[in-house]
C-alpha cells in the first residue's frame, strides 16, 4: 500500500501543499496550500494516499 508499491512519490509543503507525481503513468495531483487554521495535515495525507491507492 501506498507510494512505493507504485513506483510513485508525493511531497507535502509547510502549509498544505501536496504533490503526487506517478511517472509510469505520467500523472500529476498538486493541492496548493493554505495558511488557514483549520489545515489538517493528517486529513490531506489520508486524502493522498486513498488517491494513490485508487489510481
Amino acid at each position: 500500500m501506498g507510494p512505493l508499491k507504485y513506483g510513485s512519490y508525493y511531497t507535502i509543503g509547510l502549509y498544505g501543499q501536496f504533490l503526487y507525481r506517478y511517472p509510469e503513468k505520467n500523472i500529476l495531483v498538486v493541492r496548493f496550500g493554505n495558511t488557514d487554521t483549520g489545515y489538517h495535515p493528517n486529513y490531506w495525507k489520508e486524502v493522498f494516499l486513498q488517491l494513490i491507492d485508487q489510481v
